[in-house]
């Protein structure tokens, strides 16, 4: 599953700024409680005043509407002003408007973004650790470089941010900007995996499915890629309806196959896909329906994926004598 980039958090920390008004705690007050119209009335002249805090919370009001319109360009102008003064969130906040973009207000800019991301990061701040270290595995507004993104991954991942320490076990799983190694990967996906993270779920399930640093235990795989599967992973689903399907921990049971393969393949994952055309195929826990086979095999083959174009051409065979017995 494709990782994506960390956007704003909730700021309940920005009463720890330095105030440069007596009421800010008030407007703060009401932020936190949802009165934004009084929030804004308060918070408002003292964002003109230069107060940073202020700034982040006005800005963050127009991002997300509350109290206002939603307004990317207002919310990208406040940010701003309390980036340049140093505010590690507004910075964050900003590089995240920046990569996204807002439709016919802000422009799409990566390498801008990034900057602003690492000038957050390089204040300790973890989801720009880690979204400066997306960035570098990418090459997306920064040259590519996997050993740079190691070195921001696991800087976020020490700080207890679950998506990092994925990122951190990955790098260490395939050997992508450090050597490989299985134990240490084993003991990141753990710690992300504490954190109800899926993806670290799944790829936790592999190493007990397989035994790879740690001794093999089926039913130990099967419940961390249901833990995951219900959270919607699709690698889990997958591999949960593999289980199912080979009997792996048990006797194969086809129609919970099907279930998982069916909300794998609605993700768009090619192999349940094509796993899904084979039951349909074959009536596996279902009854056969040639078309509905046909219908997932293309959708596995428009990915590319080899076993699917090769098994097209018999369910159309398939298809076309039925057509002829029943003319």
């Amino acid at each position: 599953m494709a990782a994506k980039l960390l956007r704003l958090t909730v700021l309940y920390a920005i009463g720890s700024l330095c105030c440069l008004a007596a009421n800010f705690d008030d407007g703060l007050k009401a932020w936190k409680t949802e009165d934004f119209p009084k929030a804004r009335k308060i918070l408002l002249p003292l964002a003109h005043l230069g107060h940073p805090g202020a700034q982040i919370l006005i800005a963050f009001m127009y991002d997300h509407g509350q109290g206002t319109a939603r307004d990317a360009a207002q919310a990208v102008k406040w940010y701003k002003l309390a980036a340049e003064q140093g505010q590690a969130e507004a910075q964050f906040s900003l590089g995240a408007i920046l990569y996204e973009g807002a439709a016919g207000v802000v422009e799409k800019d990566a390498a801008r973004a990034a900057i602003w991301f690492r000038l957050a990061a390089e204040q300790g701040h973890p989801r720009a650790l880690f979204n400066t270290g997306l960035l570098c595995q990418k090459g997306d507004g920064v040259p590519q470089d996997s050993v740079a993104a190691f070195r921001w991954f696991i800087q976020a991942a020490e700080l207890g941010l679950a998506q990092a320490q994925t990122k951190v076990g990955l790098a260490y799983d395939r050997g992508d900007g450090v050597p490989e190694d299985a134990r240490e990967a084993l003991r990141w996906y753990r710690k992300a995996a504490d954190q109800g993270q899926s993806e670290a779920l799944c790829n936790l399930g592999v190493f007990y499915e397989h035994g790879r640093a740690v001794t093999p235990n089926c039913d130990e795989a099967r419940r961390l890629y249901q833990v995951a599967a219900e959270k919607g992973q699709a690698a889990a689903q997958f591999n949960l309806g593999l289980l199912c399907h080979q009997g792996s921990c048990g006797v194969p049971d086809f129609k919970q196959a099907l279930k998982w393969y069916t909300l794998a393949a609605n993700q768009g994952l090619p192999q349940a896909q094509c796993n899904l055309g084979l039951f349909y195929q074959r009536g596996l826990g279902t009854e056969v329906d040639l078309e509905k086979a046909l219908n997932w095999y293309q959708l596995a083959a428009q990915q590319g994926l080899k076993e699917a174009i090769n098994s097209l051409p018999v369910v159309l065979r398939l298809i076309a004598e039925k057509r002829s017995e029943q003319s």
